[in-house]
């Protein structure tokens, strides 16, 4: 049975307005302050070109406190701006448009990426749907709706996945479509707006490119020439990295005189311990959503513990099993591991850059793609064993349970008491907690 997408969108339209409802007349939080509140650059659109000019227009900050280079991001603080002025109702609104948007496109990249047929077709496909609505109501995503400085994590992600969708597009029909080169331009210009939006976009080539290896999509015109050797496997991506990536390295470089990362530095080693129980914990969060807080502790002891182990151990197993299921003939399971992978690439950024704040959830958005693509597909096999009635009302529940928690979550957010003293209750230790707490009171 066929369904237009459109009744797919007003699903999640509909779902989306519901799960979030209580969080739109949630007040401005933490950093939506200096980069919304007190910022003076937003407040004029006559300041719009400045933002593509001028870093120090992104907060009100000092430039070594707060500057960023994100352009698109502050033209849509400017527009919200210009129509309802300090209405966060009007800024939750954007977020949560572009978390459907986002979520409404993970479910046209899996029934793109599961479909054989090089023309894509819009079937009722069941691992599609179910990771696309958990991906919605997944609690972890709260705080991009919530918190409206996370608008970059949320945007710079809708971006990031219709650059890959268009891409996908572009594969599929390069054989059976004339048009195949307006998906090529879309997915080039959709790259262009998300690095425009925040940095991390910039893993998206190599995305682009394992998509390609992983289903053999690379044309391969001299067989005797290994892959890897043959430059002309790397054209369709040099536009991506010469046109827009390298400049856009080149403006940082010059904006900041290549002092973009922050000010807490740590040698290759110290950080890689910091992080490897850190990966492990965003699929901790994936799969058992409690703990979630806008304050989250970490370890700063940089040893080789017996956490730091075990988490290595998890983290081979893992990339282990991506590995054979790469392996497998079925497409279903290819395109699982592919996601696993696209889980390590996503958070290449954040894990090898060190940061102040080295966990916030925002920072999984696009990391969690590879949960519910997983749980999607497994959902869908575990019907071989019982019956489709039975897989229904399992979804259901799992959606039922996700929102409530979402709610929950939202719930936290309604002022500046609420949101810290739920960090302090979860994050006792966190001197960041303690004194925000002490300034909501």
């Amino acid at each position: 049975m066929k369904y237009p997408a459109v009744v797919v969108l007003v699903l999640f339209l509909c779902l989306g307005g519901v799960v979030f409802y209580n969080t739109l007349n949630n007040p401005f939080e933490f950093d939506d302050y200096h980069h919304i509140v007190e910022n003076p650059h937003i407040k004029n659109l006559s300041g719009i070109p400045s933002f593509f000019t001028d870093h120090t227009t992104f907060s009100s900050m000092t430039p070594d406190q707060g500057g960023q280079y994100r352009p698109l991001l502050m033209v849509t603080y400017a527009l919200n701006y210009r129509i309802g002025e300090l209405r966060p109702l009007l800024y939750h609104l954007v977020n949560l448009s572009f978390h459907i948007g986002s979520a409404f496109l993970i479910y046209l990249i899996a029934i793109s990426m599961l479909e054989k047929s090089p023309i894509i077709s819009l079937p009722f496909s069941f691992p599609a749907l179910a990771a696309g609505l958990i991906f919605l109501v997944h609690p972890f995503n709260a705080e991009v709706v919530n918190y409206i400085s996370a608008r970059s994590s949320v945007m710079s992600g809708f971006f990031y996945l219709l650059t890959f969708y268009f891409w996908v597009k572009y594969r599929k029909v390069r054989s059976a479509e004339p048009g195949m080169w307006s998906y090529y331009i879309a997915s080039l210009l959709a790259f262009a707006a998300g690095m425009l939006t925040k940095e991390i976009v910039i893993t998206l080539p190599f995305v682009l490119w394992l998509y390609d290896l992983y289903f053999k999509n690379i044309p391969h015109p001299a067989p005797r020439t290994p892959l890897f050797l043959d430059w002309r496997t790397y054209i369709p991506y040099l536009p991506f990295v010469l046109l827009i990536g390298i400049p856009y390295l080149l403006i940082l470089k010059l904006s900041f005189g290549g002092s973009v990362i922050s000010h807490f530095k740590r040698d290759i080693r110290s950080q890689l311990l910091l992080e490897i129980p850190i990966l492990v914990k965003y699929w901790k969060m994936f799969f058992w959503p409690a703990g979630l807080s806008i304050v989250h502790d970490v370890d700063y002891t940089f040893g080789v513990s017996l956490s730091t182990l075990f988490s290595g151990l998890l983290i081979i197993l893992y990339t282990g099993i991506a590995i054979l299921l790469f392996r497998r003939r079925e497409l279903k399971w290819k395109v699982i591991s592919f996601f696993m992978f696209w889980f390590f690439i996503v958070l290449l950024p954040t894990t090898i850059i060190p940061l102040n704040i080295p966990f916030q959830e925002n920072r999984g958005y696009l990391a969690i793609v590879s949960f519910v693509i997983l749980t999607g597909v497994l959902l869908k096999e575990s019907a071989r064993f019982r019956k489709k009635e039975i897989l229904i009302v399992v979804i259901v529940i799992t959606l039922g349970i996700y929102s409530a928690a979402t709610i929950k979550r939202n719930s936290i957010w309604k002022d500046d008491v609420t949101l810290w003293a739920d960090a302090v209750q979860k994050n006792p230790a966190s001197s960041r907690a303690y004194s925000n707490l002490g300034i909501a009171y």
